[in-house]
């Protein structure tokens, strides 16, 4: 495989690094995703110009292995839609659907629930974005019907699995994020690997969404590249 001008560039300082991280071969698989696939953005810099908007999915699902679906992306699919899903993804391709705790309701609980029971073994939970530590009712129903990932804040008394984020003390998530800030330079994605990383402990597979309005598609292929070097 060859790999690109950056590689080679700090690959050395990378590779060093990441030997002091001792639970990084524990880790099967790190999956690199982004916040929403339909970036108004992505129509000029990663879309072919001419591919059909309901191909964006599987020419998407090509490159990455995740997607984390904000609400307007998940709420009103049809059943069609979600079998059509099932068959432009790859077998090891997963959904993560976000929503605002704020705007959890019954609709929302028994859309979720239709693209758990459609999607099947693609479906990997919901990130649900909270400020405050209390666990609502609605959370509690919520996590009766599908993995839930708190993203936010540190529930109080609940077991309940937190997003990793740089800047919070999380430890054990299967879960993180790249920020728009922290995505301006390789170097910076990286140090954002190796925390991760870190804390990750015994997992077999591990996703970082990239956020952002249109996140750079390239830079997320690149961080791809880094972590096939460094795991």
């Amino acid at each position: 495989m060859a790999f690109p001008d950056y590689v080679y560039k700090f690959g050395v300082q990378c590779s060093l690094s990441f030997k002091n991280i001792s639970n990084v071969m524990a880790i099967k698989t790190l999956e690199i995703g982004a916040l929403g696939i339909q970036h108004e953005g992505w129509l000029e810099s990663y879309y072919p110009e001419d591919l059909p908007e309901d191909w964006r999915l599987d020419y998407y699902s090509h490159h990455f292995n995740v997607a984390l679906l904000p609400v307007d992306e998940w709420l009103s699919v049809t059943e069609d839609d979600l079998a059509q899903w099932t068959e432009d993804v790859k077998d090891e391709f997963q959904f993560l659907l976000a929503i605002d705790n704020k705007d959890i309701n019954t609709a929302a609980i028994e859309q979720i629930s239709l693209i758990k029971t459609i999607l099947k073994e693609h479906f990997s939970g919901v990130v649900v974005k909270v400020s405050d530590e209390n666990l609502t009712t609605e959370l509690q129903t919520l996590r009766e019907i599908s993995p839930v990932f708190a993203d936010g804040v540190k529930l109080s008394g609940s077991d309940l699995a937190t997003c990793w984020r740089k800047q919070a003390s999380i430890e054990n998530s299967v879960l993180g994020f790249i920020t728009e800030q922290d995505a301006g330079n390789l170097r910076e994605v990286r140090a954002c690997v190796e925390a991760f990383l870190a804390q990750c402990q015994e997992h077999g597979t591990c996703y970082l969404i990239f956020e952002g309005a249109s996140p750079s598609t390239k830079m997320m292929q690149d961080t791809q590249v880094v972590i096939q070097m460094l795991t």
